[in-house]
């Protein structure tokens, strides 16, 4: 996935359900919750 805010790319392993909640919700928005819940991205 391509960060616009941070100019690069980050990989994640994600379900399909996953890929739908990113979709919905936006990349940014699905990082700042898995930093907030101490996932290291």
């Amino acid at each position: 996935f391509w960060l616009e805010s941070q100019k690069r790319w980050v990989r994640l392993r994600v379900s399909h359900t996953g890929l739908r909640t990113i979709d919905k919700n936006g990349i940014e928005a699905v990082l700042a919750e898995l930093r907030s819940a101490g996932q290291k991205v």
